[in-house]
């Protein structure tokens, strides 16, 4: 049973999903990981001063976020993670011509919904520089609600933003409880460092500590909710879940440049046990975040099934 204090709390916790429409203006092939660089591509961008009427620091907030003035704060999170998330749901090449369009789902979580113009103006300048490696040159066309249906309510078409997007909470994830058994599946590959080394094959014991840690520090960080979980008790249950069918591997990629490599956690496993229901509330937000390095841009993103 879901502890009707915890969904209280989440109604604290609100975001909002847009969906950012970009129209090329070239020819472009795009790599099948070329999204999860885009942090790279933005970074670039910052380094130009593209703005000369704005302070540089509010567009350098959105993609390093300033340091928990709290010590104990800053001892559990370190470097804080951007309070965004770009939302992929797979990774394949495609090849786009000019005209075509590509939609970006960015979900901006609690205090990082005052982010929306930052991101969207750093986006802008992105586009005459190219969306990867000085290719697929774009401009930003729309910006509408990630509502789920095909017709959305538009937000932005240039200038400034007209209507106020639609505001949700977590609370909304509690409605339902798992059985005795779900499937946790990596929709894109998860970056998980442990002791500075990145985690090569592993089981679901080594990756729940990830989700706890991004779920609390997401919460503590961008919703100002501390100690809302008990990191020990769901540890405790995490550890009687029984696994089956672990099909969780690595996977490399070549990026962008030669002799550059990388790669993620890959796969999936099937979990079994009584205490699930008490690790799904965690569970759930975790779809939402993603785990590991470069969650934000849409690495480590997972699903339960």
């Amino acid at each position: 049973m879901i502890d009707g204090s915890l969904e209280k709390k989440m109604r604290r916790a609100d975001y909002t999903s847009l969906r950012f429409n970009i129209r090329f203006d070239e020819d472009f092939l795009l790599p099948a990981y070329a999204l999860l660089r885009l942090r790279r591509e933005l970074s670039c961008v910052l380094k130009c001063d593209f703005s000369s009427s704005r302070s540089s620091s509010e567009f350098r907030f959105l993609l390093q976020p300033n340091l928990p003035t709290d010590p104990v704060l800053l001892r559990r999170v370190q470097q804080p993670a951007p309070g965004f998330i770009l939302r992929i749901d797979s990774l394949q090449p495609q090849k786009y011509v000019a005209g075509d369009r590509l939609t970006l789902h960015v979900c901006f979580f609690a205090q990082g919904m005052f982010l929306v113009e930052p991101f969207t103006r750093l986006l802008e300048a992105l586009g005459p520089v190219g969306l990867c490696g000085k290719a697929g040159r774009f401009h930003l066309e729309s910006i509408d609600e990630d509502s789920g249906h095909s017709i959305a309510r538009e937000l932005w078409n240039g200038g400034e933003f007209s209507i106020a997007p639609t505001i949700s909470d977590l609370s909304q994830y509690f409605n339902a409880l798992p059985g005795t058994s779900v499937k946790f599946e990596f929709m894109t590959p998860a970056r998980l460092l442990k002791n500075s080394r990145p985690l090569f094959r592993s089981g679901f014991d080594e990756i729940f500590p990830f989700i706890l840690r991004r779920v609390t520090g997401m919460l503590a960080i961008w919703a100002e909710l501390e100690d809302v979980f008990d990191p020990g008790h769901l540890l405790e249950c995490a550890a009687t879940l029984v696994e089956s069918e672990n099909r969780l591997h690595w996977q490399d990629w070549r990026p962008l440049q030669k002799h550059e490599e990388a790669g993620g956690l890959s796969g999936s496993v099937i979990l079994r046990g009584n205490k699930l229901a008490e690790l799904w509330p965690l569970l759930v937000i975790g779809e939402l975040f993603g785990i590991g390095k470069g969650a934000a841009f849409g690495a480590g993103r997972y699903r339960l099934i």
